[in-house]
């Protein structure tokens, strides 16, 4: 469960961080 919460943390980020930009 940790784990499939952390990968759709780091979607998130990734996702976030492309809307920055």
């Amino acid at each position: 469960m940790l784990m499939k919460v952390h990968r759709s943390y780091v979607m998130v980020s990734l996702m976030y961080n492309f809307n920055l930009c």
